[in-house]
């Protein structure tokens, strides 16, 4: 009898302790019976569904639960399939009338028959991890279904994940571009310093926006405004990065559309400008001079000497060589804006060309005493438009005479690179200002300067030659220094 009772009283204390250490636990446990009546709860079981201690032996099981028809299923799979164990995730209800989703872990005790006699088990309250998990599957649709393409690299750049418009944008599949690093899409146009930067902020815990132009697969480019983030733990620690990238190759193409219209209208603009300056000022001063002094002739020509009579005719042929010729180039540099002039090219003999425009300008030299000199060869052929290049020669050679010194010497000379014609104007007088050499052959900004002999001229001169040469698939060039003379050069095909 004895025994027995010390046998009890270990019972009892094994008792004490299983209630002491369940009661301390964190989570739910239970024992309940098969009609729902709560036997035993745990304060942890309690306080998730919002009862003392007390409250939650005056409740039933089928009062937690927000459907009871659940319940009642739960039990017939019980009694029909016999399990002992059962882990299920369920709805139940708090005192208040939230809803929880909670795991539990249920032991079935069963008596010799199989009939349940008790429900012994562990709920854990799993409802801020569902609501997480919901939030991660919305953000991962999201993710994927996004318009910008997203990409996470760990901590060296590798790449963990893509979304399917990274593809759709590069043409590198999922499993093509994780373990790869994004260098698989740059390219020469961003420069190693801006990556520097880039990788400087991002790694201070900033976030980096900026531009790339960027290679596909297939090797075509395409523009991307890109967005690159650290991503933090709760610890303040960098784990990873995360960059949203949007491709703006549509956008700039339209942006680069209107700075090219924008400037075509400025050039338009510039062109009508000087179209109506040059007619109402170049072209009206010397047909002024020449009506002027022609009356002039006119109501004198009784008084005055032969000798006098052929000065006024001289004069009177210069201004009429002058407004002619203004007046050619005039005409061709507005065919050429309406793309109304043949280009069409063909085999000639380049001093031949130097010599009808240095033949139209013998007369002009001789003024001044200037010596013009070539230096070309007779069996040098270019493959151009005859009349486009006279006249590029002319305006060129008409420059230098105009800005050289009287009794100093203008020279022409031409050699060979590669399957060009390389031609070289030169003179000695007075040079261009620095400033103004990006002038010379822009429309909108064009101008003149007086010559050594205070010659006036319209600006148009080497902007018509740049065309023409461009037309010709030649370039121009210059070297100048003021006080010391220019050397204009240009280059034209030999071959087509």
């Amino acid at each position: 009898m004895a025994n027995h009772l010390k046998y009890i009283d270990y019972l009892r204390g094994k008792k004490d302790v299983v209630r002491s250490l369940t009661d301390q636990l964190p989570i739910g446990i239970y024992r309940t019976t098969k009609d729902g009546k709560i036997l035993y709860a745990n304060p942890a079981l309690a306080n998730m569904l919002e009862y003392t201690s007390e409250e939650i032996y005056n409740v039933t099981v089928n009062d937690l639960y927000p459907d009871k028809n659940v319940r009642e299923t739960e039990l017939e799979t019980f009694d029909k399939n016999k399990a002992r164990t059962s882990t299920k995730e369920i709805f139940l209800k708090t005192k208040t009338g939230k809803i929880i989703v909670v795991k539990d872990t249920v032991n079935i005790i069963r008596d010799r028959k199989g009939n349940i006699r008790y429900f012994d088990g562990v709920l854990e309250d799993i409802t801020a991890q569902k609501k997480a998990e919901r939030e991660i599957l919305q953000l991962m649709a999201a993710i994927k279904q996004s318009p910008v393409s997203i990409v996470i690299t760990d901590l060296k750049g590798n790449i963990e994940y893509v979304n399917p418009k990274f593809t759709d944008v590069t043409g590198y599949t999922y499993e093509e571009a994780v373990g790869k690093n994004p260098n698989i899409l740059k390219t020469e146009h961003t420069k190693s310093e801006d990556y520097k930067d880039m990788w400087e902020m991002i790694s201070a815990g900033k976030t980096w926006r900026g531009e790339f132009l960027n290679k596909r697969k297939d090797g075509s480019m395409y523009w991307e405004l890109a967005s690159i983030s650290p991503i933090i733990d709760d610890n303040g620690k960098i784990i990873k990065y995360v960059a949203v990238k949007e491709d703006i190759t549509a956008r700039k193409a339209t942006e680069d559309a209107l700075i090219i219209s924008e400037k075509e209208l400025k050039e338009a603009n510039a062109t009508k400008n000087m179209f109506f300056s040059i007619i109402a000022h170049d072209l009206k001063g010397p047909l002024g001079s020449f009506l002027q002094l022609l009356q002039l002739f006119k109501d004198n020509f009784n008084e005055i000497g032969n000798e006098e009579k052929l000065d006024y005719l001289n004069i009177l042929i210069g201004l009429s060589n002058k407004t002619n010729n203004l007046l050619e180039d005039l005409l061709l540099w507005s065919r050429i804006q309406m793309n109304t002039v043949d280009f069409s090219a063909q085999k000639v003999n380049l001093i031949e060309l130097a010599q009808v425009a240095i033949d139209q300008l013998i007369q002009k030299a001789k003024e001044k005493n200037i010596k013009i000199e070539v230096e070309i060869s007779k069996k040098l052929q270019v493959n151009v438009n005859s009349n486009s290049v006279i006249t590029i020669i002319r305006n060129i050679l008409s420059n230098a005479i105009k800005f050289s010194h009287p009794e100093s010497t203008v020279k022409i000379n031409a050699h060979l690179k590669e399957k060009d014609a390389i031609i070289a104007i030169q003179d000695t007088g007075l040079g261009i200002p620095e400033e103004n050499i990006d002038k010379l052959f822009k429309i909108e900004t064009a101008f003149s300067t007086y010559g050594t002999n205070k010659e006036k001229g319209t600006g148009l001169g080497l902007i018509l030659c740049k065309e023409l040469i461009q037309k010709n698939s030649g370039k121009i060039w210059l070297h100048t220094k003021e006080g010391e003379g220019t050397i204009i050069y240009f280059s034209l095909p030999m071959e087509k």
